[in-house]
C-alpha cells in the first residue's frame, strides 16, 4: 500500500479489535486504517478473520473491544 496522504480522510479507523468464538482469538488487538482514495485488501488462510473482520467494520458482528 501507498502512503497517505495526512491531509486524507480516515474512512476506516479500527483500533485494537478483539473477537473470541470458544474463548480462540480471531481478531486479537487489530489495528487497520484506511484513508479516503486508498485500495486496500485482506489476505489470509480459511480461519485467519477475514470475514469476522470485514463483518465488524460493517456492523454484522461487534468486536467486543476497541
Amino acid at each position: 500500500m501507498s502512503s497517505p496522504n495526512p491531509s486524507e480522510a480516515e474512512v476506516v479507523k479500527v483500533r485494537g479489535a478483539v473477537k473470541r468464538y470458544d474463548g480462540v482469538p480471531v481478531l486479537d488487538g487489530l489495528d487497520v486504517t484506511v484513508h479516503d482514495g486508498e485500495t486496500f485488501g485482506i489476505l489470509g488462510v480459511n480461519g485467519a478473520g477475514k470475514t469476522t473482520l470485514m463483518e465488524s467494520i460493517v456492523g454484522g458482528a461487534a468486536a467486543r473491544f476497541g
